[in-house]
């Protein structure tokens, strides 16, 4: 290319990056202010485009080059971006971000400012962990996320950037800590889908498995241990709900069988008595009250106190062993089914008293 008259304005002015313009020594320069011819190499950067781009990133080198706005920000150590350089001060549309070799974890928003023109993000050999949506251009074709500590991508992310976009056209994925289980299925397939787009797809090893890729992996043995632990859980749970509605049935049986004995019990010890009422226990019962006596006390009354107390007002109703009882039953069993646990005994005491007022 020696003797050739190049027409010397800022499209050219990448040459001056890592001296790249000493390997066109002989090339003559045309610039566009002075009409000279000019070797190349003696002429300065600002010579040859005086643009200063406003808001480059400290540690960063920003030019034109072949129609699109560069910012070079490669090995500058950084971690962080907060402002960019807009592409419309040079009458360009789109940038190209290079941060490959840096401090990043995680990528800018894309509310940083000037972000959003980026078309191509070189972002290899960084520290991020985790890639989301409101890190990434919207504009974005071509992006490399080699050597960072990727493990797995979103189903949102690959949903968006690979599945329901054509605008992306480009995407390293190589020298990541991919880990291949039965969660990484939906990173698995989509890679698969569109390993067209996806360059280094053959050199996506799993972490945790030698000598498998995300190509070559196996899904279903990926998935097998997971269905495995999920059946024996599933197991162990329907085990523990079929117990307790064996539980619940054999106790509701028993209440049912036994409900007014559970009931004259908790009312007796002073439990549940918000729920359990006195009218509810006397209910459908034959008898109010059991008269206890002894035989030298039956004539007295047999009749005398039954008269009055039947034949009174209110009558009441009342249960005698003499009289009601079946002869030789189980007497506890005798006041459950007469008297249902409720009952008044009426003593000794209470007889000597009854006959002093009758009398």
């Amino acid at each position: 290319m020696a003797g050739n008259p190049m027409m010397c304005d800022c499209k050219l002015a990448w040459i001056f990056n890592d001296n790249l313009h000493t390997l066109f020594s002989d090339l003559k320069c045309n610039q566009t202010s002075t009409k000279l011819l000019t070797d190349i190499a003696q002429l300065e950067r600002n010579e040859l485009c005086a643009w200063q781009p406003v808001m480059c990133p400290k540690k960063c080198n920003c030019y034109i080059q072949s129609k699109s706005l560069i910012i070079n920000c490669y090995d500058g150590q950084l971690d962080v971006i907060e402002q960019l350089p807009r592409p419309e001060q040079v009458s360009l549309t789109s940038s190209i971000l290079d941060i490959r070799s840096n401090n990043f974890t995680v990528l800018p928003l894309n509310t940083t400012f000037g972000y959003a023109n980026v078309s191509q993000l070189y972002a290899s050999n960084n520290k991020i962990t985790n890639i989301s949506l409101f890190q990434l251009p919207t504009n974005l074709t071509s992006l490399d996320l080699r050597n960072n500590y990727l493990e797995s991508l979103s189903t949102e992310f690959l949903r968006a950037i690979l599945n329901d976009s054509s605008k992306l056209e480009t995407l390293y994925l190589s020298e990541n800590l991919w880990f291949c289980d039965c969660a990484a299925q939906d990173l698995i397939y989509t890679v698969r889908a569109h390993r067209k787009r996806i360059p280094d797809v053959e050199q996506l090893h799993c972490v945790n498995l030698q000598n498998v890729t995300l190509l070559t992996a196996s899904v279903g043995e990926l998935c097998q241990t997971v269905n495995v632990e999920r059946y024996h859980y599933m197991i162990a749970i329907g085990t523990t709900v079929a117990v307790i509605i064996i539980i619940l049935l054999i106790i509701a049986s028993l209440y049912y069988k036994y409900q007014k004995e559970v009931k004259v019990w908790l009312y007796g010890h002073n439990i549940l008595s918000c729920c359990i009422h006195e009218l509810e226990l006397d209910e459908n019962k034959t008898f109010v009250a059991f008269i206890s006596y002894s035989h030298q006390d039956a004539d007295f009354v047999n009749h005398t106190l039954l008269t009055q107390l039947e034949q009174g007002e209110p009558p009441f109703r009342i249960c005698t062993h003499e009289r009601n009882w079946l002869a030789g039953a189980y007497i506890p069993e005798q006041i459950i089914v007469h008297v249902g646990g409720r009952m008044y005994v009426m003593g000794q005491v209470e007889m000597n008293n009854i006959r002093d007022d009758s009398a």
